[in-house]
């Protein structure tokens, strides 16, 4: 079944709607998508959407009985259920946000599947991913969190980037949180990831850590960095990595003389089992040629350390 809504009223289901079929797919041109409360029986079959702004109120449940849930358009409020059981869910906003917008879960939205990938793609301005408390994000396989725009004077605007609040949760295997240059802020969500995380964030403003985070493992890719707040710890049982985005020169120890720069005051907030520094690749795959300066004073105790570089490894005055 195809529903195709106008550019000014969308399509709306309403609660005393029922739809039966094998295949549904609902088309947008910019008007809203809203279920109130439908019943829908697609059978085991694909969802696809298409267009407009995606909108799953509270108290609505969509089961998609093991198949893949797929939308793409100019963004995303979800307060309901979408359950995917062991198929997998991917949220795409293609839409420029200048002003807000984006992917939001807000308290009551339950994303359950295999993969869960929530993917802003509109370069440069993008679209916020955001996480409020209340939300949940519950993924067997694995979890993206991706936006692909490079705004690095709008931290805090609520325009772009992903923003992790405190109250929400994720309950994942392997979580990856990428963006080009926008804003990656952890700000307290619950990370229940049985393997490794990963924050990845390219440009000259670093990670965002404003409340304490304990995981397995952790992987820290970004061109400056991290800033702390609110005297919040990283914390992981076993490997802590952090290593340049690009193709950038990184100095462990001191406070400046290389792009990435991870001063000895930051392990104060850095706690790991074992630690790398560098990485022979870039996040994009490329060789990263980037000089690694080690000239650090911490003591890391009886901690593993490895340095590595595509490049050279140089230790001043050792």
């Amino acid at each position: 079944m195809w529903l195709v809504g106008t550019a000014q009223s969308g399509v709306v289901l309403i609660a005393a709607a029922t739809i039966t079929s094998p295949l549904l797919t609902i088309q947008n041109v910019t008007g809203e998508f809203t279920d109130n409360g439908a019943t829908i029986n697609t059978l085991p079959s694909n969802i696809t959407i298409s267009g407009g702004l995606f909108n799953l109120p509270s108290g609505i449940t969509w089961n998609t009985q093991n198949s893949d849930f797929n939308f793409t358009g100019i963004g995303a409020i979800i307060a309901g259920t979408l359950n995917a059981g062991t198929g997998n869910i991917t949220i795409t906003d293609t839409y420029n946000h200048s002003n807000g917008g984006g992917i939001i879960l807000n308290s009551g939205a339950d994303l359950i599947g295999g993969i869960i990938t929530l993917h802003s793609n509109a370069a440069p301005w993008g679209a916020q991913i955001r996480l409020n408390s209340g939300s949940q994000i519950n993924a067997s396989a694995n979890t993206i969190l991706r936006d692909d725009s490079n705004l690095q004077a709008n931290d805090g605007n609520g325009v772009a980037g992903v923003l992790m609040n405190s109250g929400a949760s994720i309950t994942s295997p392997l979580l990856t949180v990428q963006t080009a240059g926008s804003e990656l802020t952890y700000g307290g969500t619950t990370l229940n990831i049985s393997g490794s995380t990963a924050f990845e964030r390219a440009g000259a403003t670093g990670i965002k850590i404003a409340a304490n985070v304990s995981l397995p493992s952790l992987i820290l890719r970004e061109d400056t960095a991290p800033v702390f707040s609110n005297s919040a710890t990283v914390t992981t049982a076993g490997n802590l990595t952090i290593a340049p985005y690009a193709s950038n020169t990184m100095g462990v120890g001191p406070t400046s003389g290389s792009t990435l720069n991870i001063a000895d005051s930051l392990f104060a907030s850095l706690i790991a089992g074992s630690y790398t520094f560098g990485a022979t690749t870039t996040v994009a795959g490329a060789t990263n040629s980037g000089l690694l300066t080690v000239n650090t004073g911490h003591d890391f105790g009886d901690e593993s350390v490895t340095f590595v570089s595509g490049g050279n490894i140089a230790s001043p005055g050792r």
